[in-house]
């Protein structure tokens, strides 16, 4: 399952002509890192943060479709990320109660109602989950195999 997830991604980088970088980055300056060989500027970094955010951002824009919520990719793009740091506030584990509780406020304002919300929340957090286990696998399948290499 974990091999067709990051198949799926490594064929959509591949068609899109963008290049997935495997290996582990060493600073080499003050504006530079080397990934496997190849040094990359901090104006490649900035690129690959915004278009971090905007996969942040458009991963609950698309929940949101998917649930018929009536909201815009605007007001998402500041509700998500407001969210996320009420969320790293030390309440609660895994900021569970306080990310409801913000969706539930700051989506009451577009008229969203409550129990849709809470819905929307649990949607979002459910698909953080997701990818944190997709990526977990994928890392604990490498390292794996370097063990397995490294016994052989």
């Amino acid at each position: 399952a974990v091999k067709d997830l990051t198949g799926g991604i490594e064929f959509l980088f591949r068609k899109n002509k963008v290049d997935w970088l495997k290996g582990n980055a060493t600073f080499t300056g003050p504006h530079t890192v080397d990934v496997a060989g190849k040094a990359y500027t901090a104006k490649d970094i900035v690129i690959l943060s915004i278009v971090g955010y905007v996969l942040f951002i458009l991963s609950a824009y698309v929940v949101a479709v998917a649930m018929d919520l009536k909201v815009s990719l605007a007001a998402l793009a500041w509700i998500r990320p407001m969210v996320f740091l009420l969320t790293l506030l030390p309440f609660t584990v895994g900021g569970l109660g306080v990310r409801e509780a913000g969706f539930i406020t700051l989506l009451g304002l577009y008229g969203v109602p409550r129990h849709e919300s809470l819905a929307f929340s649990l949607a979002v957090f459910s698909l953080q989950i997701m990818i944190g286990l997709v990526g977990a696998a994928t890392e604990a399948w490498g390292l794996a195999g370097k063990r397995w290499k490294a016994a052989g």
